[in-house]
């Protein structure tokens, strides 16, 4: 009977327990506390009525760290374009300048779509996944942490910052002992679901959903199901920067982002239904999807809309043109970039004259205005770059011209020799090493007497797999400072490349003829490694003769001063015996993608050793690591060579260049050279065509 009695008092305690950790279970998932603490007062749910139908006040009201600057009119106008596609439906694109908030106001114009409810099931496209899901991530934080939003928006707001960004903690989450139903991932956002009364005022969005996606994902059949049994489909596709770089150079894949965008994104919504549809873009090439969507006579239906940060051009480009270079001197020497500043305040009158800028306020502290810091942005990342990203007008190529090509296409121009075997045909073998702080690279060419040329050979010091330098596993060995780590590692590799013997099938034997080192960088390192080793080891280093440069071979010749084809060796600095060669490489980076693009067969063709060109990859990558623009002033016309942005490698251009400079001067000559050298991509600079370009509109705008 005790027993009985003990199990039944045994049972009755564990159910007591249970029912307790039940209740602080559900307690503890509960989000009531602190619910009565958010009630907004009577001012804050004023204004955020008025925000209603007023996205500019809306975004000026809650978030004033992102919008802290005064919009200017082409933002006011993107923003009631935004406001009237989420309003009224309809398509819209535009193309606004880099930096201008096209993506800050096109995310928040999204939330503000579904917290009045405007919309319920918003969905955001990017170029990629990873991107969209960083896209979606600014949408959640926004909710989840704004605390402007907070209290008028606590229906949604709280719920989601009960989270604490924790995915785990949605499943359970309660409100008065219901459950929120709420979801929270990567590229998925559902609201919670709350009471009518929670919403003080404003519409039940209980269920509304947020959601992203690459735009070549999985984006068909996409619904949702809301707690009153409706079910829901996309009805907003927000496009923010849809095609990257990569696809912009490619007609295939931009006519299938286009098929994408005209059958996946604007059927979301299903058949027979209407879906709004936003496209924020910057045009990168000609007859990218930028560039059609934004093209009213080709898309009409997307009302495209197209803004330049300068919208006319100041009349006296040639003090501009004093300016940059004055900047870009003191840059090179050293100097406080504050000198070309006070040319600018001396001068800026004249040098503001006829210009107009899109937002008077987009300048740095040490700027003087807007349109200087637009022409500090022109002069670093260069022409090209600042036509797609600041004036969404890409420099066009010429009709005639011939575009760079593919890595994967100078990959592969393999000549089926042995790695390090000398070709028959070879006269002279030269070399060249560039430098770094992490690690070394260097090039051997092989060279007949009229440029046919050979890469036999390349690598990196420390020797290790070719890989993009960034990536390198091994750097340069410590044998002190970083001076005479560099000094040690280039020892090593020169002296290594000196004493190497080639032959070729037939037993003809030939030794590196010419070393040239680049002495842009660690200068006086290198020259002094260079000092007392003879004719074959020397210091380059490359001189970007523009177009408005007096061309070498028009330059008169100091005493003791030697000339070649478009490089010459200036006498020794004072206090210094070590001659440096000067190649204008903007020349030579011309020539040698000449000599790539040259068949193979005919006269002046350069290809590489080896069977498969896969393993040539990176060398490829390298040497298409800078793009030409063609350029005429003073009578000449160049092509001038600049580096991307984002810094790609071009450490093997540089020494493919050395290579060729080094073969001149070996005595290698190309019949005709200046003839044999490849019409680049023809483009124009600025400075060439705003004159005739200024009094027109641009297209697809409202100015």
């Amino acid at each position: 009977m005790t027993k009985k009695n003990d199990k039944k008092d045994y049972q009755k305690h564990v159910a007591t327990v249970s029912g307790t950790q039940a209740r602080r279970s559900l307690a503890g998932r509960d989000i009531i506390d602190g619910w009565d603490d958010l009630k907004p007062s009577q001012a804050e749910l004023d204004i955020r009525n008025l925000c209603k139908y007023d996205l500019r006040l809306f975004l000026s009201t809650y978030f004033p760290d992102t919008f802290w600057r005064p919009f200017c009119d082409d933002q006011l106008e993107y923003i009631h374009l935004a406001q009237k596609v989420i309003l009224s439906g309809d398509c819209h694109s535009i193309a606004l300048p880099r930096g201008e908030g096209k993506s800050s106001i096109l995310f928040r114009a999204v939330i503000w779509s579904l917290l009045y409810n405007h919309r319920s099931y918003p969905f955001l496209v990017a170029a990629t996944a990873d991107l969209a899901k960083d896209n979606h991530k600014t949408i959640r934080q926004e909710l989840s942490t704004n605390q402007l939003l907070l209290k008028p928006f606590r229906a949604i707001c709280y719920p989601l910052s009960c989270l604490f960004g924790s995915a785990k903690k949605a499943g359970g989450q309660l409100f008065k002992g219901e459950n929120t139903f709420i979801e929270w991932s990567a590229d998925r956002l559902v609201f919670p679901t709350m009471p009518d009364d929670a919403f003080d005022g404003l519409e039940n969005t209980s269920g509304h959903i947020v959601e992203s996606s690459g735009i070549t994902g999985a984006m068909r059949g996409k619904q949702q199901l809301l707690p009153s049994g409706k079910t829901i489909r996309p009805d907003f596709a927000a496009l923010d920067d849809v095609c990257d770089r990569e696809a912009a150079q490619s007609p295939t894949q931009v006519a299938n982002l286009l098929k994408i965008i005209r059958g996946d994104i604007l059927g979301l919504a299903g058949v027979g239904q209407p879906i709004a549809a936003i496209a924020a873009v910057t045009v990168i090439a000609e007859n990218d999807v930028a560039d059609q969507l934004t093209d009213r006579k080709r898309n009409p239906e997307w009302q495209g809309l197209r803004k330049s940060f300068i919208k006319a051009w100041p009349k006296n480009l040639n003090l501009w043109e004093e300016y940059i270079n004055r900047r870009r001197e003191y840059q090179r020497e050293g100097k406080d970039v504050q000198l070309a500043t006070d040319f600018y305040i001396a001068n800026q009158t004249a040098m503001d004259e006829g210009a107009i800028v899109a937002d008077p306020h987009a300048k740095e502290d040490r700027d003087i205005s807007a349109l200087q810091w637009a022409m500090n942005k022109r002069a670093l990342v260069g022409d090209q770059e600042f036509a797609s990203e600041y004036q969404n007008e890409p420099l066009k190529p010429d009709a005639s011209g011939l575009v760079l090509q593919t890595a994967a296409e100078i990959a592969s121009k393999i000549n089926h020799l042995p790695q390090s075997q000398l070709p028959d045909e070879a006269h002279h073998i030269s070399a060249f090493v560039d430098i770094a702080d992490s690690v070394l690279h260097w090039t051997i060419v092989a060279w007949s007497n009229t440029f046919d040329g050979w890469i036999i050979d390349y690598g990196l010091y420390p020797e290790q797999e070719v890989v993009l330098s960034k990536r390198a596993k091994k750097t340069i060995p410590k044998v002190g400072g970083i001076e005479a780590s560099i000094r040690a590692a280039i020892d090593t590799i020169v002296t290594s490349l000196k004493n190497r013997t080639f032959v070729s099938e037939s037993g003809n034997e030939l030794q590196i003829g010419k070393i040239l080192i680049d002495s842009g960088y660690h200068t006086d390192v290198v020259k002094n490694y260079c000092r007392g080793k003879g004719p074959i080891i020397m210091p380059s280093k490359g001189r970007p003769f523009r177009a408005k440069d007096r061309p070498i071979e028009e330059l008169t010749l100091k005493p003791t001063e030697q000339r070649g084809h478009r490089w010459l060796i200036p006498p020794p600095v004072a206090g210094s015996n070590v001659k440096v060669v000067n190649p204008d490489v903007n020349y030579w980076k011309s020539f040698v993608h000449a000599r790539l693009q040259t068949p193979i067969g005919d006269k002046g063709c350069l290809s590489i050793y080896g069977n498969d060109p896969s393993s040539h990859l990176v060398l490829a990558q390298n040497l298409i690591g800078e793009f030409p623009i063609r350029v005429t002033a003073q009578g000449r016309t160049v092509d001038e060579w600049d580096p991307y942005p984002d810094h790609r490698d071009n450490h093997f251009l540089d020494c493919l260049v050395g290579c060729a400079v080094g073969a001149s001067m070996l005595g290698c000559k190309l019949p005709s050279a200046d003839e044999a050298i490849a019409k680049e991509r023809k483009t124009y600079k600025y400075s060439e065509l705003l004159k005739s370009k200024q009094p027109q509109q641009k297209r697809g705008s409202v100015y």
